[in-house]
């Protein structure tokens, strides 16, 4: 009794302050019963939310090992929540959802696109949602899982467009019946005169490979313009539009190298035994760079179903979905914990090497400048 009655003269006596608390805003129902951002409780109540909603709809890249990679493991384990997915190239995206953004009638949570869909097509029309605020389940609470023990972003702000996964380019191809890659020791010895109308190239003067190249050139020490000068106008480089064509030349002997083909069709290539190989992109004394192809994440402005949204994303970042992710796109997951054993060493970054990111902000907003030197480079 003496313990009861000691309770109710505290509770008595702080009933005051409790009151005025509540009387004016620091203390609501709410407050009470909410659980807190980041616990399992709150995790709880996103669940119900989405199962509630019922649906979540993600764009992403066409192809079945993708959509595989994309749907079938989350549907599995959350087979209340229906996922409607469309596999659509990289240039409708930004169509389709700025359409319905002007409208107010978005039908997609979440695209799954590369940062020049998301920074120069969605992020402009206002199209995307901060994604950071939607990161609150277990598989983003553990940053020392990810690569540097931090979220990856390529917008400054670092809040729009998420990488989950990137890789290392190894931007130089050679064919070993004409070459071999230990004679590469800086992309100078692109410029020999024993190269000359032997190489194949990107364009440079579009989205894709050859532009991405030419922009870790034009931005780092000891390349620069001077590089890009010389090999254009010196080496009579054949520009190809089309990555199969380019690698057709390289695999039949018509060019001893080729520069900024696809990565995910040369794998296929060289697993088809046809004489393409990667040069180790560690040789070059200039270094390379990172790109994070089509491994993004973007957040639908106003999206349609906001919790199952989430529980996507959560999905989608973990561990069991990234090595489903990798083996599909051949992309290095941003997670450290996702193996590596499937991919091409060449494009497995280093651990503790400093990689330009040449899916960032800063880079993407060069890109003109690079295209309008190029193309004064090559009217002369």
């Amino acid at each position: 009794m003496a313990i009861v009655d000691l309770f109710l003269k505290r509770f008595v006596s702080a009933a005051p302050v409790v009151f005025l608390f509540i009387l004016f805003g620091f203390f609501t129902p709410q407050a009470f019963s909410a659980a807190a951002p980041g616990t399992d409780a709150a995790w709880s109540e996103v669940l119900a939310a989405a199962r509630t909603e019922g649906t979540v709809s993600v764009i992403g890249l066409p192809g079945v090992d993708l959509k595989r990679a994309l749907t079938e493991a989350f549907q599995r384990k959350y087979p209340d929540i229906r996922l409607e997915f469309v596999g659509m190239p990289v240039t409708q995206v930004t169509p389709k959802i700025a359409l319905e953004s002007r409208a107010k009638r978005n039908t997609t949570d979440i695209a799954v696109v590369g940062s020049t869909t998301a920074l120069l097509g969605l992020l402009p029309g206002n199209a995307i949602a901060p994604i950071r605020p939607l990161l609150n389940g277990p598989s983003t609470r553990n940053l020392s899982e990810w690569r540097n023990g931090r979220l990856h972003f390529s917008d400054e702000a670092e809040q729009y467009h998420l990488v989950m996964s990137f890789y290392r380019k190894a931007p130089v191809l050679y064919n070993p019946n004409l070459a071999t890659g230990d004679e590469f020791t800086s992309y100078w010895d692109l410029v020999k005169p024993k190269w000359k109308g032997k190489m194949g190239m990107r364009t440079p003067t579009r989205a894709g490979g050859g532009l991405s190249n030419t922009v870790f050139w034009y931005s780092t020490e000891g390349l620069g313009k001077e590089f890009i000068r010389e090999l254009f106008t010196k080496q009579d480089l054949t520009f190809f539009e089309d990555n199969r064509q380019q690698l057709d030349f390289l695999a039949h002997g018509k060019h001893s190298l080729t520069i900024g083909a696809s990565d995910t069709i040369t794998v296929e290539a060289i697993h088809k035994g046809l004489p393409i190989r990667f040069i180790d992109p560690a040789r070059f004394k200039e270094g390379t760079y990172l790109t994070a192809g089509g491994g993004g994440l973007v957040v639908i402005k106003d999206a349609p179903h906001p919790n199952a949204a989430r529980v996507y994303l959560d999905w989608l970042l973990s561990r069991e979905a990234q090595t489903a992710w990798s083996k599909a796109s051949g992309h290095v997951s941003a997670r450290r914990d996702v193996p590596t054993d499937h991919l091409p060493k060449e494009t497995v970054p280093e651990e503790g090497v400093d990689y330009q990111e040449n899916h960032r902000e800063r880079y993407l907003m060069i890109r003109d400048e690079v295209v309008d030197f190029v193309k004064s480079v090559l009217r002369r």
